[in-house]
């Protein structure tokens, strides 16, 4: 908060996102960019709030949200509580941390979900008993992070390799177990992405933007 108080100036993609949000008509027809934000941004302007106060606001909620959820990794990485606190304090001060919650970005968005998607897997790991509930939760955040920045979608094939892992190297997992965790986590993580993406999609139809265009892109690419 102090650090807009003392410098409440946005960036070229700050302000991209709220033209965006705001349906400026004057937008280019194609432009690409993971719908998460700017679907949060639009839904506050569609109820009569201010978009630049409300993306200036998540992300500062965010920001403070972020040590919370690393100081939590920590604990299940086995440190001590006095490390937790230091990771989380580190967290809390680091400069490019700081500009992206005075800034309106994915950036928070993407390192928020991600980290909680992080969070999950390490609980998965430790945990003796394979509880599906987790694997919910990781499928939940995975796909929020995806829809936050299109790089998250690493987090979906490196979590299919460790459950295999799990199988045939450490054998912690039956076949039914392996089964029922990948439809878990996969279930969940498709319905989350494909449920913001017919979201965005209607809504931003209006604004001439076609998001699945850039998803068929990445499909394409992929493959």
């Amino acid at each position: 908060c102090l650090s807009w108080y003392c410098e409440p100036l946005l960036s070229r993609d700050g302000t991209f996102y709220v033209r965006l949000a705001s349906g400026d008509p004057m937008l280019p027809v194609q432009s690409w960019s993971a719908p998460l934000l700017t679907y949060i941004l639009k839904c506050c302007f569609e109820l009569g709030f201010d978009v630049h106060f409300c993306g200036i606001a998540l992300n500062i909620f965010l920001g403070a949200l972020l040590p919370v959820v690393v100081f939590f990794i920590s604990r299940e990485l086995n440190f001590s509580a006095r490390w937790s606190y230091y990771a989380g304090i580190l967290t809390a001060v680091h400069p490019v941390l700081i500009e992206f919650s005075k800034n309106i970005l994915r950036e928070n968005l993407y390192l928020f979900f991600s980290s909680l998607s992080i969070l999950f897997l390490i609980k998965i790991y430790n945990c003796q008993k394979n509880k599906l509930i987790n694997y919910g939760f990781l499928g939940l955040f995975t796909g929020l992070a995806v829809m936050s920045r299109y790089e998250a979608i690493e987090f979906v094939f490196l979590i299919f390799v460790i459950l295999l892992w799990e199988k045939f190297a450490e054998k912690r997992l039956s076949w039914r177990d392996l089964f029922f965790s990948s439809m878990m986590y996969g279930s969940v993580c498709i319905i989350t992405v494909l449920s913001l993406l017919l979201l965005t999609i209607n809504n931003w139809y209006a604004y001439f933007w076609h998001f699945k265009n850039f998803y068929l892109l990445k499909i394409i690419n992929l493959l």
